[in-house]
């Protein structure tokens, strides 16, 4: 059985302060390690920089974070030993307030998105987070992390947009989503190429 998105964010907004850090917001889902969970945190992490009018000061550790997530499913490691590997500096950044007025905020949002997802497409759900193609899903997904870090206005959208229709794919057993974020993932990382270009080009 497969829970709402928008759920487990207000369950998250109640549990968590104006101290909580990376390390603890991790933490909070490190003992259910299941795709599910890793599928709700990526969705997470990408949904405040994914928005047109994206919260500020999520990009880059957000995508950080991804990138890690992304490589404790490529590795099969626990996640706990993934969140020990990260930079002391960014576990200790305190998200509390921001991400819980970001949650509030996009609520309504994120209540409209979810109506269109469903577990479908089993056996590509299947072949794509289970089966050698995973592979390439959480290589993508690192990529993604990657793209979202730059703290560039507007560049980082795409990419984000891309980690959370695949995490929201991934905690639904959306085998539709899944496979959509595949095959968009590679257009919004070209996306943020041209658009990370052009700012280059302006500035120099």
């Amino acid at each position: 059985m497969t829970t709402k998105f928008s759920d487990d964010l207000k369950e998250l907004s109640k549990r968590m302060d104006e101290n909580s850090t990376i390390e603890s917001l991790l933490r909070e889902y490190s003992e259910k390690e299941t795709i599910s969970t890793f599928g709700f945190l990526i969705a997470l992490l990408a949904l405040p920089v994914a928005l047109p009018t994206p919260a500020a000061g999520f990009a880059t550790p957000f995508g950080i974070c991804i990138i890690f997530i992304s490589i404790a499913l490529l590795a099969n490691v626990p996640l706990d030993c993934i969140i020990s590997r990260m930079p002391k500096k960014m576990r200790e950044k305190e998200v509390g307030r921001k991400l819980v007025e970001f949650t509030d905020l996009s609520s309504n949002i994120v209540e409209k998105i979810e109506t269109f997802t469903k577990p479908r497409f089993t056996r590509v759900y299947q072949t794509l987070v289970f089966g050698r193609a995973r592979y390439f899903l959480y290589f993508l997904l690192i990529l993604v992390g990657i793209a979202m870090i730059l703290p560039i206005p507007l560049t980082n959208t795409a990419p984000a947009a891309v980690a959370f229709i695949i995490g929201i794919g991934m905690m639904n057993r959306d085998g539709f989503l899944v496979l959509a974020g595949v095959i968009l993932g590679p257009v919004g990382l070209m996306i943020y190429y041209l658009l990370v270009g052009g700012v280059i080009g302006l500035v120099f």
